[in-house]
């Protein structure tokens, strides 16, 4: 059922399941996503995870009718009370309720990390790492990590920064890199092998990314860390790119982790991997004790594969 590179994280979530209670995940989702729930169903009778909604009483009501569940058998539901005007609820109003009840949640040990749908992760991430709200997602900057099976590909493949730091500076970068190691090193890679895309090889004033990935490349490669930068996708993972254009690098053709120029440049790679190569993989945005995993546009299995990689965070 599952692709051959996940089934390291199945085994290690199976081995810990036996010994402790299933993940509680908090799900937030508008109603008309309430389709995404059939895809937890399966795993949720294997006991893996216990969903819990944080929505308003309706949206959970239609949420839930849309998934044939019913509230308290598959699901518990922890009601937000909405801000409404006019018979509507006010966006702003409720996606704050949410972001406390999360905040709340968390602390009280009701649920063990998060998932957000697709129509609340802009706000909620925006305000999940707001000062006021009381949810350890600060210290370093958070970002999106995406987790990848890719056909023809020998090896997991990670990618960051895909939900977070839309043009980030060279210290932002620096910190999507140690934020996306550590999520790698969780993953069950301990030594990862890191590129710093850029369209060619070689920094050229002409072309500012090629001259950050250098410099970060070169900071980061002082602290242990094995990363080359810049480095062009296809010698990111093509071994025969590698021996064709006689690359010297100790990570070309079998990388572990691709960092971004920016966000869209990171996106791009993830859903064209989904969607034309019909890779399998998840999303989770990262940078405190605490990750959240984020619903894909594509297949709904693929929002399993960002809870299991969420609880992968939790069990390492």
């Amino acid at each position: 059922m599952f692709p051959k590179l996940f089934h390291p994280y199945v085994e290690k979530i199976q081995d810990y399941i036996k010994n402790h209670k299933p993940f509680r995940v908090g799900i937030v989702i508008s109603a008309k996503e309430g389709s995404r729930l059939q895809a937890l169903s399966p795993k949720v009778a294997n006991g893996w995870f216990e969903p819990v909604l944080l929505m308003e009483k309706n949206e959970a009501d239609q949420a839930l009718r849309a998934a044939n569940w019913i509230r308290g058998e598959a699901c518990r539901v922890i009601e937000v009370n909405a801000g409404v005007f006019d018979g509507q609820i006010v966006e702003l109003v409720y996606h704050a309720a949410i972001a406390e009840k999360i905040s709340t949640a968390l602390r009280d040990r009701q649920i063990d990390f998060v998932f957000l749908g697709r129509d609340y992760q802009d706000s909620l991430l925006w305000l999940l790492s707001a000062p006021q709200i009381d949810l350890p997602l600060r210290g370093r900057n958070g970002c999106g990590v995406a987790v990848m099976a890719m056909p023809g590909y020998s090896r997991m493949l990670y990618v960051a920064d895909i939900m977070g730091n839309a043009e980030p500076t060279v210290a932002e970068k620096i910190d999507i890199v140690k934020v996306a190691v550590e999520v790698v090193r969780r993953s069950g890679v301990q030594s990862p092998k890191v590129a710093i895309l850029a369209a060619v090889e070689v920094a050229s004033p002409g072309m500012p990314a090629t001259v950050e990935a250098q410099e970060v490349a070169e900071i980061l490669s002082k602290e242990g860390i094995e990363i080359q930068g810049p480095l062009s996708f296809d010698l990111s993972v093509n071994l025969e790119a590698v021996r064709k254009k006689k690359a010297a690098s100790t990570i070309a053709g079998k990388v572990d982790l691709m960092i971004g120029s920016n966000m869209t440049v990171a996106k791009c790679i993830f859903q064209s991997a989904i969607q034309l190569c019909g890779a399998n993989g998840g999303v989770i945005f990262t940078g405190g004790d605490i990750p959240i995993a984020l619903a894909t546009r594509s297949d709904p299995m693929n929002d399993f594969y960002s809870l299991l990689f969420g609880a992968m965070m939790l069990v390492a």
